[in-house]
């Protein structure tokens, strides 16, 4: 049955499509070259205080880089159902739907101005925007490294490597996009979010239509052909998301994340 999947897909192309897709996610790192922006576009001015220029009024500097801390907070936590999700509908459709959302969610910060509360910031820079990002993240990532259960270093590697180049790939971008004022301005703001939530759309959805399921006896019988002595490590290391979360391990992992996000 394996066999049979694998000619009906080149894994490499599966593997284009995720890199696609790693790149466009990955663009979310670039987020502290907005948060003057968002500050200067919700009212700010800029005022020398003691000799050293300042962002004065508008959405206050620590909340909006707070909106970084919640969407990793909203990644961590979406990775849960992603991975079940692709599994039931198909990792193409679960991308596709991800990267739709994803994309619309980035230029729904264009919504932000004058007065704006900083919950429409968070709501859409950090809750939906960080909860697709960890979806189109971990399904692809997983899905990648099933295609190629001889070469998991290998093709994890390539994949987490994608998804940091994304930020640098998109940090010029968004700095070209600005023109010559060489940052993020209440004026440019928004043409600047406007192509970095296309391009995104984009090049996340046109990576999805590369992507099929991997056969799901691919890995496991790998592991059992290298570990046929060792039976009880492999029931003991593969668990489902609902068993996953009934190991205190899971509760220590997710104590980690959230304190690192919050201090």
């Amino acid at each position: 049955m394996e066999k049979n999947s694998r000619k009906l897909s080149n894994p490499w192309l599966i593997i284009l499509g995720t890199v696609l897709i790693q790149i466009s996610a990955g663009s979310f790192y670039a987020w502290s070259i907005f948060n003057n922006g968002f500050m200067l576009k919700s009212g700010g001015t800029v005022q020398a205080v003691n000799g050293v220029k300042k962002i004065v009024g508008g959405l206050p500097a620590g909340s909006v880089s707070f909106t970084f801390t919640v969407g990793m907070l909203f990644l961590s936590l979406a990775t849960l159902a992603g991975i079940p999700l692709a599994k039931k509908y198909g990792i193409k459709i679960i991308s596709i739907f991800a990267s739709i959302i994803y994309g619309l969610s980035i230029l729904g910060l264009m919504l932000v101005g004058k007065n704006s509360s900083i919950w429409l910031l968070w709501l859409f820079g950090g809750v939906i925007l960080g909860a697709m990002n960890g979806i189109l993240y971990l399904t692809t990532l997983t899905n990648a490294i099933k295609w190629f259960p001889k070469r998991k270093g290998l093709i994890s590697g390539v994949c987490v490597a994608s998804y940091g180049l994304g930020s640098f790939i998109f940090k010029y971008i968004d700095m070209a996009i600005a023109g010559g004022a060489g940052a993020i301005t209440a004026q440019n703001l928004d043409r600047v979010l406007f192509w970095w939530g296309t391009l995104a759309l984009l090049l996340s959805v046109v990576g999805s239509f590369f992507l099929k399921n991997a056969p799901e006896d691919s890995a496991s019988s790998l592991d059992t052909n290298n570990n046929s002595n060792n039976s009880i490590f492999i029931d003991k290391t593969n668990f489902t998301t609902s068993e996953m979360l009934h190991t205190s391990q899971a509760y220590l992992i997710f104590f980690c994340l959230i304190t690192a996000v919050l201090f």
